[in-house]
C-alpha cells in the first residue's frame, strides 16, 4: 500500500511540474513558413529593408534554416545593385 501511495504521489509532482512546454519542430515550422512567405513576397514587392529584418527574425528562431538564408542573400544582393545604380558613374578610371 505504501509503494502504492509513493507512486501516485510520484506522479502528481510529475504532473504538476513548472516546467515550460517544450516547441516541437513541427510547431516551429507551422511559424517560421508562413513567416518565409510573407518575406518572399516583400522581396518581390521591393520592399528590401522589410524583407531583410523578417527574415533575420526567422533566422534568430531557427538559425539553420537554409530557405531563409537563400532569400536574405537574394535581399542583400538586390539591396547592393540598388545602392550601386544609385551612385554617381565613374567613367573615367585611366585619367
Amino acid at each position: 500500500m505504501r509503494v502504492f501511495l509513493s507512486i501516485i504521489i510520484l506522479a502528481l509532482l510529475v504532473g504538476c511540474s513548472t516546467s515550460s512546454p517544450t516547441v516541437t519542430h513541427t510547431e516551429s515550422q507551422n511559424v517560421i513558413a508562413p513567416s518565409i512567405a510573407v518575406a518572399k513576397q516583400q522581396y518581390h514587392d521591393g520592399q528590401l529593408d522589410t524583407a531583410a529584418l523578417t527574415l533575420r527574425a526567422v533566422l534568430s528562431a531557427d538559425p539553420k534554416n537554409q530557405e531563409a538564408y537563400y532569400y536574405l542573400c537574394l535581399v542583400n544582393t538586390a539591396r547592393y545593385q540598388k545602392e550601386m545604380a544609385s551612385q554617381p558613374q565613374q567613367h573615367d578610371f585611366y585619367r
